[in-house]
């Protein structure tokens, strides 16, 4: 279901809400499984549906 979700925000070509929105998901569910109300995270395999930031190669000047 979060996967689903996801999926579908990242398709409207904001990524940088769905990322937020895991964020916010994950924390949710972490909070749920400390006081026992779930058992598993849904949201940790719902991450692979987003992809990676892209490295953009710059190397920061080293200070003198």
């Amino acid at each position: 279901m979060v996967a689903k979700a996801i999926e579908e925000i990242y398709k409207h070509d904001v990524l940088e809400t769905a990322t937020r929105i895991l964020q916010h998901l994950n924390g949710v569910f972490r909070y749920a499984q400390a006081k026992g109300l779930c058992r598993d995270n849904p949201v940790g395999p719902a991450r692979e549906i987003l992809p990676r930031k892209k490295d953009n190669g710059r190397i920061p000047a080293l200070p003198d």
